[in-house]
């Protein structure tokens, strides 16, 4: 009889974590925020090359890309006038969009391609784009934090 009770509260409590935590899940994440790049990983035939991106202008706000409500994509880089001052570059002709949660256009800018979202979450995108390059796959994955500064 102990051991039907000691069974019954380890499925009364299962149960109840299992229920909390669906409760708690709130709102699905969203592509429409600014992103860091962090880094971008190629893979040519099976070979893998790992970037980390580093193009960010010392003393100003990070690089970012944005998907902008509505369908808007922008690619910001910051750069140095020559007062030194950070003044901001972007390109606002490129749009975005995406179907199924998973398949991510964006056409227009430095960007333009098909992606396959691989992560969504509320700090993290990871994108990739595959192709066929002479009969040999080759993929480039990036990898997006949310921007906190911007």
């Amino acid at each position: 009889m102990k051991k039907l009770r000691v069974l019954a509260l380890a499925f009364v409590m299962t149960a109840a974590v299992s229920c909390s935590s669906d409760s708690d899940s709130g709102p699905a994440p969203t592509i429409v925020a600014k992103w860091n790049l962090s880094k971008t990983v190629t893979t040519i035939a099976g070979a893998s090359n790992t970037d980390t991106y580093a193009d960010n202008e010392v003393g100003c706000d990070k690089d970012y890309v944005e998907f902008v409500q509505g369908g808007n994509f922008r690619n910001i880089v910051f750069n140095k006038d020559p007062q030194n001052n950070c003044t901001e570059v972007g390109d606002d002709a490129a749009t975005w969009a995406l179907t199924n949660s998973t398949n991510l256009t964006i056409t227009g800018g430095e960007f333009a391609d098909t992606y396959t979202v691989i992560k969504l979450s509320g700090s993290e995108l990871t994108t990739k784009a595959t192709s066929t390059i002479g009969g040999t796959e080759a993929s480039v994955t990036y990898y997006f934090k949310k921007a906190t500064t911007n």
